[in-house]
Order: C-alpha cells, then structure tokens, then sequence
C-alpha cells in the first residue's frame, strides 16, 4: 500500500502557522525506529490580520506599513513553494522501494546496515556464534 504525504499546517503562537508532514499510513522514523505520522519541516507562515476587499478579489493585509506587508506575502509563497519541493521528494522516496530493482534493494541495505552502532552489531554476531569456540 502506498504511503500518503500532505502538506498540513498547525496554529501557533504570534499570529504564524507552522507547517509538517502528515503520511498515511504511518511510516517508521529511521531515528527512533518507532512508526510516525508527522514531519515537522521547522517552516512557519505569517497569517493576516485583516483582508482587503477590492471588487471581488480580497488581499490580505499583515501590517500597516506596505513594505512588511509585501515581505510577509512574499515570504509565505516561497515558504510554500519550497514545502511543496519537499513533500514531493518525501512522496518520490516512499513510492521509490516498489521499484527498485534487486542491485538498489541490495545497496539500500548495506548502506542501512553501514549506519548501525558497530557494538550493537558486534553484539548481534557474537550471540549468533556461542556454538563453539572454533566459529569464535
């Protein structure tokens, strides 16, 4: 089954929204080795504190002076943009091991198995080795 990656935002504090990715169902986190369900990316937006209508369209307004207001408009469409670029390589990465050849899988796993504590995988040979003091 394929795993689900949304762009998804939380309230905070000052009047911002903080962004993470929400994955359905539930992946395991590479640190923790636990399953997760949220990303949280450390990209936060500046909500307004009015709207503006002109005619039908309805502008959002985040400070008095227009110069700041500009920059936090700015500032939330590039936010965004590169959110976006990275909930597409998360989607790109869970959808990837369904076609990985067996070389790749392979590889996958070495490099896995590269980044695992040395003692705890030294631990893990010497339990399997207690037949004789030859194998040792």
């Amino acid at each position: 089954m394929a795993t689900k990656v949304t762009l998804r935002q939380k309230p905070i504090s000052k009047n911002r929204h903080s962004l993470y990715l929400d994955f359905y169902p539930p992946i395991i986190d590479y640190t923790t080795g636990k399953p997760t369900r949220r990303e949280f990316l450390g990209f936060y937006l500046h909500l307004p504190i009015k709207f503006f209508k002109r005619g039908k369209k309805e502008e959002p307004i985040f400070d008095l002076n227009p110069i700041i207001n500009e920059t936090y408009e700015n500032h939330n469409k590039e936010t965004l943009a590169v959110a976006e670029s990275i909930r597409q390589k998360r989607q790109n990465i869970l959808d990837k091991p369904e076609i990985y050849t067996g070389y790749e899988q392979e590889q996958l796993r070495l490099i896995e198995q590269g980044e695992q504590n040395f003692v705890d995988y030294f631990k893990k040979l010497v339990d399997k080795r207690k037949a004789s003091n030859y194998d040792n």
